[in-house]
């Protein structure tokens, strides 16, 4: 693969097949980016779901080992009310997404599905427009269904603040040394 994401010998051609056939959005064009499905978005979610679950697991337990020290056995969960455990869910939720857009333009789950959330040209989205498009993630999930309608596959929230999720090619790397050669595409 070269630098630019495109291939050469037998992969170039299904690349540029790939093109023809229409797969790149209309949005990611001009970029040279190929926007990401819903599939590769919900998988990313989905693991971003899961980590910050685990956050959420974590800070209980904490707090349980806290209580446990505090008040002694038995060790018991601390039940937190809602209207405090919900915002500040979603607070943490809508940080956690927001500044990893922000700083790395990916979070763990799209760097698995090698997805980067940027602007339509290709750039980060800053800090503001990042927080606003996690904001509605969280608070409106179902917008990720509107990939499959659109032309240039975007969600409802990508529409809102002008972001795009594409494949992050340009940021993968081949594999070093010896056996960097089994892994290298096109004519050896």
């Amino acid at each position: 693969m070269t630098a630019d994401g495109g291939g050469d010998g037998a992969a170039g051609t299904e690349a540029a097949g790939l093109e023809a056939a229409g797969t790149k959005a209309a949005g990611t064009e001009a970029a040279g980016l190929e926007a990401a499905g819903i599939v590769s978005r919900g998988v990313a979610a989905g693991v971003d779901a899961l980590i910050l679950a685990l956050a959420g697991l974590a800070v209980q337990v904490g707090a349980g080992l806290a209580l446990l020290l505090a008040t002694g056995p038995p060790f018991r969960f601390p039940e937190f009310p809602t209207w405090l455990s919900a915002p500040v869910s979603w607070a943490v939720a809508v940080a956690y997404l927001g500044g990893a857009w922000a700083a790395i333009g990916s979070t763990p789950g799209c760097r698995l599905m090698g997805l980067r959330v940027t602007d339509r040209a290709g750039h980060l989205l800053g800090l503001p427009r990042s927080l606003a498009r996690a904001a509605l993630c969280v608070t409106v999930p179902v917008g990720l269904w509107w990939v499959p309608f659109s032309r240039r596959r975007a969600s409802l929230q990508d529409l809102l603040v002008a972001s795009a999720v594409s494949y992050d090619r340009l940021h993968w790397t081949a594999p070093h040394g010896p056996a960097a050669a089994e892994h290298r595409v096109g004519p050896k």
